[in-house]
């Protein structure tokens, strides 16, 4: 079993990643460590067919953003999930939009505005916004793809 240590985890949190943080609270292994993510699994509980049953449930629990114990092959192991703070995508720098950008940073949201005119996309006229962005969406999209923690509003000046 190589020990897995805390940067990996350190680093998945610090880049707002998805991923389950696999540990062995009891019976043998006690401790070992497998960090899952949706692309790369890193650690090893000490047992390859352990390691894919845990992955398989790891990647099974990554949507719900839930923890969970479960019993294996005769290990109680942890799935301490890691989730991304939530993504607000507001697209549309109108009237609207700040206070739309308001109410979601107040309820957790990372809010990006994202418009091509830049008399309207600008942090004095939306100051809630973590970032407002002067593009065209379908541009700012394919440099920031969305996942499974984003979500948009497209608002129009009519």
């Amino acid at each position: 079993m190589g020990d897995l240590g805390w940067e990996p985890v350190r680093d998945l949190v610090r880049a707002d990643r998805r991923g389950a943080l696999v540990t062995v609270v009891a019976g043998q292994g006690l401790g070992a460590k497998l960090l899952v993510t949706p692309d790369a699994v890193e650690g090893s509980l000490g047992d390859p067919a352990l390691d894919e049953e845990a992955t398989r449930i790891a990647l099974e629990l990554l949507p719900g953003e839930e923890a969970a114990v479960r019993e294996l092959d005769g290990r109680e192991v942890f799935f301490d999930v890691y989730a991304p703070q939530p993504r607000l995508l507001i697209v549309g720098a109108v009237d609207f939009a700040a206070a739309l950008a308001r109410l979601a940073r107040f309820t957790g949201f990372k809010v990006s505005v994202i418009d091509a005119r830049e008399r309207f996309a600008t942090t004095e006229r939306i100051p809630d916004a973590d970032e407002v962005v002067v593009a065209w969406p379908q541009e700012y999209l394919a440099e920031h793809p969305p996942d499974d923690a984003t979500y948009a509003a497209v608002l129009t000046h009519e």
